[in-house]
């Protein structure tokens, strides 16, 4: 495991050491931490392993987190991080946008008076900052954050209204929910000048070429070679743990690792953990003993059924300070403890694989080519989905703000929201389309889209919940090189709808049992939440709820859809967003 922080001030002599060495170790579950400092910038790394690497000489400091895949490097001319620290003390800081794998760098240069930081595309190892004129501080917790200086657990009342209408998806992609954090988007290179104080951003550059010159046949084999690649570069030599769903995913993740390791004799450094729903309609349980027995292995099984998710809502919240965002999270909380008894260091899995193995980023990418930037958004990747938490929604939404600023163009206010929000709401909008705006009018609907994928909220959840457990997360199919490929293929490659990922799943006929390629709606998994009686419990005083007293919900609404989740028993699943949203609100100040 590791974890970085990194503070310096403006024209100042750096913080005392012994204030940052208390912020750092105020997450309990992170090893012990190592120094570096300079006179105008300390960093405090916490390493196990080979997870985090802290060097320094007498011009400069680098913080490492992560791992970057070989090849990414070799193609750089690079042969180990003192090799990347050498190019980077040289200025050479958009090489970082070249190197593949799931990591964030700090990098101070103490000349130059330059501090750069970058989280890769990955969005697995996030970075957050505070800047100021007066100081900047990064560190890869929110709660670090909190615990420099007089930081208070603040709202940051326009993202409160947002995160309920879009879920984890905010107009203003480098929000967080506290007043005075940013999250630094994947891929972005952040550099600040210590002297005067200024933050400059140096957005990804994203090819959207389609290759024209490859065929089918030809683009399923680099597919799973790409794959291969991703899985092989994550494989760490000590004990991993796979959350083997009933997926296609986590089953070619499973048969490639198995590949490697069995050349190696060595199929036991892998263990896999899967969840069981007995009796219920969203039970897997046999299509994952199928790709278990495919793999001649056995794995670990959790009952699923023993504990309702808000019995983790709560604790999720407390553990991390984030929201937990889906029923994923509580898969994940129910394996940790499995893991970490079985003295699994790293976990493997599958996130974000219907991205960057599927119809998503080349669906939009195809409309993006044309220029029909408008019907990207209307039809975004074929969900018509009436959630307030679908990131369809988010981005229709967010896209409408691309047109010319009219206000009977904007989005209405959601039913929910409090007349006295309006403005806030009105302001994250306006917000929003300013950001468009400094990339111009040709660029900006581009670097949205991209940077939508990579604003990565989504993933911060699942690597804390991990590192919680004593484990780092790997997630080989979030590789950059699998994000080109996708951007690269003709979207009917990679179809929607009823030919759902369609490319991988018959490219892979020889590595993943035919149950698990097969496409299955995750409908069914919803009942996991709206048959939650205690989330009803839960919801008994409305007038309670720090959301209501905070205007970020209207009373009546929520009085409205309480009734009608009583009446039917069972949980709404917009309900339900806001009943995890409140589980975090209840810790601010």
């Amino acid at each position: 495991m590791g974890g970085i922080i990194a503070a310096t001030q403006t024209g100042q002599a750096s913080r005392r050491r012994e204030r940052m060495a208390a912020t750092a170790q105020s997450t309990a579950y992170r090893g012990e931490p190592g120094y570096a400092q300079t006179a105008a910038c300390l960093l405090c790394v916490q390493a196990r392993d080979d997870e985090a690497v802290l060097l320094q000489d007498s011009h400069s400091i680098m913080a490492l987190h992560g791992y970057i895949t070989a090849a990414s490097l070799q193609r750089q001319g690079l042969d180990s991080p003192d090799a990347l620290k050498s190019s980077l003390d040289r200025g050479a800081q958009a090489i970082l946008q070249r190197l593949d794998g799931e990591f964030s760098v700090v990098h101070f240069n103490n000349l130059a008076s330059s501090l750069t930081f970058y989280c890769s595309t990955s969005a697995t190892r996030p970075l957050y900052f505070q800047h100021t004129t007066a100081q900047t501080v990064v560190a890869t917790e929110i709660r670090q954050l909190l615990g420099v200086g007089e930081n208070r657990r603040a709202m940051n009342r326009t993202a409160w209204a947002q995160h309920i209408l879009f879920g984890h998806q905010l107009l203003d992609m480098e929000d967080t929910l506290y007043h005075g954090i940013r999250r630094a988007h994947s891929g972005r290179i952040y550099q600040l000048d210590v002297r005067t104080g200024a933050l400059k951003r140096h957005a990804f550059p994203q090819s959207l070429a389609i290759d024209d010159t490859i065929t089918r046949e030809e683009a399923e084999a680099k597919l799973v070679d790409t794959v291969d690649n991703a899985v092989l570069d994550a494989l760490r030599p000590q004990h991993m743990g796979l959350a083997l769903s009933g997926g296609l995913d986590s089953g070619l993740i499973l048969a490639l690792a198995d590949r490697h390791l069995a050349r190696q004799d060595d199929t036991a450094r892998l263990s896999t953990y899967s969840i069981g729903f007995p009796g219920w309609s969203m039970d897997e349980s046999a299509v994952i003993e199928e790709t278990l027995c495919a793999q001649h292995r056995r794995g670990a099984f959790v009952d699923g059924t023993r504990h309702p998710p808000s019995s983790y809502f709560e604790h999720l919240s407390q553990a991390t300070d984030l929201a937990p965002l889906a029923l994923t999270d509580c898969y994940i909380e129910m394996l940790g403890p499995v893991m970490a008894k079985d003295d699994c260091r790293f976990r493997l899995s599958g996130l974000a694989g219907d991205l960057t193995l599927g119809f998503g980023l080349s669906y939009l990418a195809e409309y993006l080519r044309t220029g029909r930037v408008y019907k990207a958004i209307r039809d975004a990747v074929g969900f018509e989905n009436r959630q307030p938490f679908s990131l369809t929604t988010a981005l229709r939404r967010v896209y409408r703000l691309c047109r010319p600023a009219k206000q009977s163009q904007r989005p209405p206010p959601p039913a929910w929201l409090p007349a006295a929000q309006r403005p806030a709401f009105d302001a994250g909008l306006d917000r929003q389309a300013d950001y468009v705006a400094q990339y111009g009018r040709s660029i900006g609907p581009r670097m949205l889209l991209i940077d939508a994928f990579r604003a990565g909220a989504w993933s911060d959840i699942a690597e804390q919940h991990a590192a919680r457990w004593g484990m780092d997360l790997l997630s080989p199919l979030t590789h950059q090189s699998l994000i080109d490929l996708g951007f690269a293929l003709p979207h009917d490659w990679l179809d929607g709808g009823s030919h759902n990922r369609r490319m991988i799943r018959d490219a892979t006929a020889q590595l993943v049992p035919d149950s698990a390629r097969a496409y299955r709606p995750k409908v069914a998994h919803n009942a996991f939440v709206t048959g939650d009686k205690a989330l009803l419990r839960f919801a008994d005083n409305p007038s309670e709820w720090r959301l209501v007293d905070e205007h970020l919900v209207s009373p009546e609404h929520l009085a409205t859809t309480i009734g009608k989740s009583r009446s039917t028993g069972q949980i709404d699943l917009g309900l339900s967003t806001l009943l995890r949203a409140e589980h975090l609100a209840r810790r601010f100040d």
